[in-house]
């Protein structure tokens, strides 16, 4: 059985390859990078083949005053897809397959950035 995290560290380990901050959970506070990705998931279920939609949030600094960066996030978004959709490994404890759900573009008034959602499907199946 494995939990959240496993699936968590798995997409963090797959996005470090390219980007270079990467946080999961959330941002901390005392930071303020102009780009940088959250990953988090939503609750794991349980079973042999365990499921959870995982989000790796893409943000970045607007360009102007309410004024997304859509040529970076329209970039990133899917750079992010081709790093994990259709990502497979197998292990000796269980096999990760990551599938592309969806992606969104929301806008992040406290900060003055805009980022991706791009939620995938995680699968672990347990041996």
């Amino acid at each position: 059985m494995e939990i959240t995290d496993t699936a968590i560290d798995k997409v963090i380990d797959l996005l470090e390859e390219v980007y270079p901050i990467v946080y999961p959970g959330e941002k901390p506070t005392s930071e303020d990078p102009d780009e940088y990705i959250v990953v988090n998931a939503l609750p794991i279920g349980t079973g042999v083949m365990q499921q959870c939609d995982v989000n790796a949030n893409y943000h970045v600094k607007d360009i102007g005053e309410g004024v997304p960066d859509r040529e970076k996030l329209k970039a990133n978004k899917k750079t992010i897809i081709s790093l994990l959709d259709k990502y497979h490994s197998e292990g000796d404890q269980f096999n990760i397959l990551i599938d592309f759900k969806f992606e969104k573009t929301e806008k992040e008034d406290a900060h003055d950035e805009h980022y991706a959602n791009v939620r995938f499907i995680v699968r672990i199946i347990n041996k």
